[in-house]
């Protein structure tokens, strides 16, 4: 569960069937090896998606499509997006370019593998 795309919570199948959602799984991975403690842990897939917000930002829906779609149905608290420096003190900038890159919200604007 801590590694799924956020999309797959919403069952976005545009999303579930594309690379998409590993390279998403990437990032938290890379980013639970830098933290050494889980980045964004959730106990169900609502309380998943508030601990991506709060961390990365509730979502525009520019950032995600479709979104609004989605907090029609369930009101999500508005997170301001905290810059991953300030967590990941100890990384240097290519690591939080990356980590960046691999935490989109849009997998359409997300890093590729062969990026």
């Amino acid at each position: 569960r801590d590694f799924s795309d956020p999309h797959v919570k919403n069952m976005s199948p545009q999303v579930v069937t594309s690379y998409a959602v590993d390279i998403w799984a990437v990032g938290c991975i890379f980013a639970e090896l830098m933290l050494r403690t889980p980045y964004l842990p959730g106990e169900t897939d609502i309380g998943q998606l508030e601990t991506i917000f709060s961390a990365l930002g509730t979502p525009t829906e520019d950032e995600w499509p479709g979104f609004t779609e989605l907090s029609n149905n369930v009101r999500f608290q508005k997170y301001a997006r905290t810059p991953l420096k300030q967590l990941f003190t100890a990384a240097g900038n290519d690591a939080i370019d990356l980590l960046e890159k691999l935490l989109v919200y849009d997998p359409n604007k997300r890093i590729t593998a062969r990026e």
